[in-house]
């Protein structure tokens, strides 16, 4: 028999956003996984809550004039929605299906914990600087911007 634990307390946030300031693809990330159903199968093993989705500024297709990056101002509500849930003592478990949304995690954790362990699985460069990007879109500058 499966031993179903509640002590976890993890926290969904949904993160319906593309780095090409576009709402197509994988900004419906965090819709089709719950709709596949897993806040009902991680809640037979622990305490979950739906934080619902981030309220972001619409993302637009467009360079921010200060960085150069794409849709800079959609990226930085994340953080916030995850500095929420980790001084609530939770987990916060984001999903999405943009690498942006690294972003506002590691800087969330940065703000509260002071420091940072990441491991990171990526099918593609996420490291360029600014001025080396092919695109400016995040999901090739998020390591570099942290």
């Amino acid at each position: 028999m499966i031993n179903r634990k509640k002590d976890p307390m993890i926290t969904i946030i949904g993160v319906p956003t593309s780095s090409s300031g576009m709402m197509e693809g994988v900004a419906r990330g965090p819709s089709v996984l719950r709709r596949a159903g897993l806040i009902d199968v991680l809640a037979t093993y622990c305490d979950v809550q739906d934080y619902g989705d981030v309220l972001f500024s619409q993302p637009i297709p467009e360079k921010s004039a200060d960085s150069g990056v794409i849709a800079e101002r959609s990226l930085v509500s994340m953080i916030y929605a995850v500095n929420n849930v980790l001084t609530q003592e939770r987990f916060p478990l984001v999903i999405g299906g943009d690498c942006t949304i690294l972003l506002g995690c590691l800087a969330a954790a940065r703000d509260i914990h002071n420091h940072i362990t990441m491991l990171f699985v990526d099918g593609h460069e996420d490291a360029y600087a600014t001025y080396q990007s092919p695109t400016l879109q995040t999901w090739n500058l998020d390591l570099h911007l942290v």
